[in-house]
């Protein structure tokens, strides 16, 4: 029990810079016409399956702990 604050901060902290950083890169490449080549699609999808990752398994993993 000692340990489970000091890992919900860690996985709270991973999940909001996580979720941040994925959903500016986003936005980033969505709204500037010049991002859009095929080397950011493919940092767009990476950074898709980030957040979903971050947003279905993180929650799951610490409801498990």
């Amino acid at each position: 029990m000692k340990q489970f604050v000091p890992i919900c901060v860690t996985y709270l902290l991973i999940f909001v810079v996580g979720t941040l950083g994925n959903g500016l890169t986003c936005t980033v490449i969505l709204r500037n016409k010049t991002m859009r080549t095929p080397t950011n699609f493919y940092l767009f999808s990476l950074a898709v399956s980030d957040m979903l990752v971050l947003l279905v398994g993180l929650p799951l993993e610490l409801y498990e702990m």
